[in-house]
């Protein structure tokens, strides 16, 4: 368990209940002035009251009592917050009006009130002023109680130049013109926290509609770009119904506003009526954008809007509950998408993506639990990881299989209806599923969110009977101490069906149970993969799923499970590598876009654990993989053809893609006359969007100069959609010369009007040198000599993308000798905000070495007798 530390939060002896807050910002020369409201009321006596303010002037503070006459206060700053003394003590049950006047500067790292830029058609830069107070930077633009649970009405006015657009959370009040500026008033907020509140200031184009429940939905964006969001736009209207159909509470503003921000240190943010995004969430071009890029714009616009329930009409009190949050939005985000497009089979992809990802990160000592204890904002960017959005999600999947969609959903709807307005913690959702389902939902859950980790369950089966057996699945070994029981919701599929009452309640709470089991062919535990935990099956019962798969009598999702758990068992040395390269042999006449997704993935993190070995070792494995996916990929074909789902669109990108990093000779040569037709064209059209990243990549890491700068220029260029950038961006890293790798890496410094890649940006061109093998050991010496740069630049405000850049500096470094240095370097650092990521980063390097030892001689031993087999039978 982790350690219990107070909470660093205001005193409690005053409370908000409303803020009037003017702004005039200056977007020319990057300041901006404020006048601040905050009618407060007092709890227990006071003399003084403190408030959050960062990097914010005060140049007048005045209080008034129960509507009495103003009176000059004193203002003191004290690190993060304004201490404001009144001449005389205020009794419990005043009203006080306090008036704080002040200044300041945008923010320069895409935190609190700051400034985003972008190119005219004409090269002429301009400014757009914009918010990201997530999760305490409000405090950067107006003084205030920046907690969640603080919640108060807003009301907003921008003074701003007549040609710019103001937007914030409400609608617009009234507008009043002066000679050069008009003053923009909107409409109170509801209740709501400091971090939701939002406002935008420029020259924007913008699209709208009504949903049918007769909100207006508007997206906006910078000038040239507004085509490109009416997909979002689309999404926005129907899945604000779907959610208000679902949840039984209507969206509770009149308008819904979403806006493209150019730099943007999220992927997204909820603030309540006003969503930002990345210009690669929002935007999406019928013609020259990716597949991919479509699902992923649904995708996070259907997460952002199921805040606007979960997170912004019902807060959590405290960040340790972030989950209540981010979970639910993932899973309502999936539930939306699913309901949009069912022919996408977002639960299949659930499976990879969430389930897969938050079985990962939990696997390792170096997790947290669901709920996290946070003493201070600070630590809460550490925590916006696969923990709080995916094993979150997980956990509300699996607890909704469980108690039944009926039943769990009467209790979600209980829980928003009683909560409204207001804040909670997770105790309060259990108890309005108790109340729906009439199962101990608190007991069942108290291991799954309290404590870190998963369960294994191991499985044998013989005489007709099936030992189960639980236990923590973790690198190394569980402390004794620290052994956990889960009360496992489990059932299992046999040839003749699906058998969920197979224990008690349908829950495995014991370590060991034993049970009857009627199956003359397969046995599969957790059929749907609805439920949070890995199994390791005898190597009979493991041969025979294996042949199932094969002939597909196992559904999609299932397969998509086998895979992930055998890799797993594998790099936690608890299989042999051998047994998983057997049993994923049984996959290469596979038809299913996400089980590829899911081996092409293990194969790739088995070519970066052997990166540095032997290179017949290295050329055997990706021959064994070309064996693997070569038939399915060949059969698939290069063209992509209008009459295909998109499912087949992307099962030949992920084939294709893979296929050229292990260099199958017929994709190779397709990938280069592809990219040659396009260098003498000067043709878009001639690289299919959905295979864009892969060719370019493809062609800077095989060529020079000339396809670097090919690629380099299209990056550059303005006109074609932000994930087109972002595929050339990404393939900049992959060059094989040392100068041209060192001039890429150079430019993730450059900072100001003069950068070319955008801050939020640069995470980008790190991981791509750090799958090239040309480029892992140039990448760590660049960011150890430049790291003081990097946490000037991204420290508190995007701390994720910090915590980013440790994750791949020394990414598949597995020698003890490299461990030891990452280790001493950060040993010698600040690691405030990036402590866990380092831990993980740390635990994952020694995960890959103890790998290796385990598997090296075996594996190499067996590729060459597969070798053998091969010269023999051609």
């Amino acid at each position: 368990m982790e350690a219990l530390q107070e909470k660093k939060t205001l005193p409690e002896n005053i409370r908000p209940e409303s803020y009037r807050i003017f702004l005039e910002p200056n977007i020319e020369n990057g300041t901006f002035i404020g006048e601040t409201v905050a009618n407060l009321v007092v709890l227990e006596d006071a003399d003084e009251v403190v408030l959050n303010s960062v990097d914010l002037i005060v140049e007048r503070a005045t209080i008034s009592v129960d509507g009495g006459e103003k009176k000059q206060a004193m203002a003191k700053y004290i690190p993060e917050k304004q201490q404001i003394s009144f001449s005389s003590p205020c009794k419990k049950g005043s009203k006080i009006a306090l008036e704080i006047a002040y200044r300041g500067e945008f923010n320069k790292n895409m935190a609190g009130f700051y400034l985003s830029s972008y190119k005219t058609k004409e090269g002429t830069e301009k400014r757009i002023a914009t918010t990201q107070f997530e999760p305490a930077d409000a405090r950067r633009a107006f003084p205030c109680f920046d907690e969640p649970e603080r919640k108060a009405v807003f009301e907003i006015s921008l003074r701003v130049d007549k040609a710019h657009t103001a937007l914030s959370n409400m609608d617009v009040k009234s507008v009043s013109d002066g000679e050069e500026k008009k003053t923009v008033c909107f409409n109170p907020t509801p209740l709501c926290s400091t971090y939701l509140v939002a406002f935008i200031v420029g020259e924007l184009e913008s699209i709208e509609t009504t949903s049918k429940e007769g909100v207006s939905i508007r997206c906006f964006t910078v000038p040239g770009k507004i085509e490109q969001a009416r997909f979002a736009l689309d999404v926005t209207s129907k899945c604000l119904s779907v959610f208000t159909k679902h949840f039984k509470i209507p969206y509770p503003l009149s308008k819904l506003d979403s806006v493209a921000i150019p730099d943007f240190s999220f992927g997204a943010m909820e603030n309540w009526g006003l969503v930002t995004y990345r210009e690669t969430a929002l935007l999406y071009s019928e013609r020259q954008s990716s597949t991919a890029a479509k699902q992923r714009v649904a995708a996070v616009v259907c997460h952002e809007l199921a805040h606007q329930w979960f997170g912004n009409l019902v807060t959590m009190k405290w960040w340790s509950d972030l989950w209540l949050n981010e979970g639910f939005a993932t899973w309502a985000g999936s539930m939306a998408v699913n309901e949009l497009h069912p022919e996408w089979d977002v639960w299949v992809e659930f499976v990879v993506d969430d389930i897969g990802r938050g079985l990962s990160l939990d696997s390792m000592k170096s997790t947290h639990p669901v709920h996290v204890p946070v003493s201070d904002p600070d630590q809460v960017g550490e925590i916006f990881d696969a923990i709080s959005y995916s094993k979150g999600a997980s956990m509300i999947k699996m607890l909704a299989g469980y108690l039944g969609e009926d039943k769990f959903m009467e209790g979600i709807c209980a829980y928003l209806e009683k909560h409204k307005y207001a804040n909670a913690e997770t105790e309060e959702l259990w108890a309005e599923l108790e109340k729906s389902s009439g199962k101990p939902v608190s007991a069942l859950m108290a291991e799954w969110i309290h404590r870190p980790g998963y369960p294994l369950v191991h499985a044998s089966y013989e005489n007709k009977k099936l030992c189960l057996k639980q236990e923590r699945f973790v690198f190394g070994q569980e402390e004794e101490a620290e052994k956990t029981l889960w009360k496992i919701p489990l059932a299992v599929e046999t040839e003749k069906g699906v058998c969920a009452a197979v224990l008690p309640e349908g829950l495995l709470k014991t370590q060991c149970e034993t049970l009857s089991v009627e199956s003359d062919g397969f046995i599969k535990i957790n059929p749907g993969q609805t439920a949070f935990f890995r199994v390791h099956y005898s190597d009979e019962m493991l041969a025979v799923l294996g042949r199932k798969c094969r002939e597909r009598k196992i559904s999609e999702a299932d397969r998509v499970g086998l895979v992930s758990d055998v890799f797993a068992l594998a790099r936690l040395r608890k299989m042999k590598l051998v047994t998983a390269l057997k049993f994923f042999g049984e996959f290469s006449e596979e038809q299913s876009y996400f089980v590829w997704m899911e081996l092409s993935a293990a194969f790739a993190a088995i070519l970066d654990a052997w990166w540095e070995q032997d290179e017949e070792t290295v050329s055997s494995l990706e021959l064994f993989f070309q064996k693997t996916i070569k038939k399915k990929t060949l059969a698939l074909g290069f063209e992509y053809t209008a009459d295909e789902d998109e499912k087949t669109h992307l099962l030949r990108t992920a084939l294709l893609s893979f296929a050229a990093r292990i260099d199958l000779p017929e994709v190779t040569a397709q990938f280069a006359k592809w990219f040659q037709t396009a260098l003498e064209t000067k043709d878009d059209g001639a690289i299919h969007p959905n295979i864009t990243a892969a060719v370019f990549a493809h062609a800077v890491r095989t060529g020079g100069e000339k396809e670097h700068g090919h690629v380099f220029d299209y990056y550059r260029r303005d006109d074609i959609p932000a994930d087109k950038k972002i595929a050339a961006l990404s393939a900049l890293g992959t060059s094989r010369e040392k100068e041209t790798i060192e001039k890429t890496l150079r430019l993730t410094l450059d900072t100001g009007l003069e950068a070319v890649v955008r801050g939020q940006d640069v995470i980008y061109v790190l991981a791509s040198a750090s799958r090239n093998k040309s480029a892992k050991r140039l990448l760590w010496a660049f960011v150890k000599e430049n790291w003081a740069a990097y946490r000037a630049r991204f420290f508190g405000s995007s701390t994720s993308i910090l915590n980013s850049i440790v994750a791949v500096a020394g990414s598949f470094f597995n020698q003890q000798k490299d461990i030891e240095d990452f280790k001493a370097f950060f040993g010698g650092k600040d690691r405030s905000g990036i402590e866990r990521k380092i831990l993980q980063k740390t635990e994952s390097m020694e995960l890959t070495a103890g790998f290796l030892r385990e598997n090296s001689e075996e594996t190499r031993e067996w590729l060459a007798a597969c070798a053998g087999k091969r010269t023999r039978t051609e």
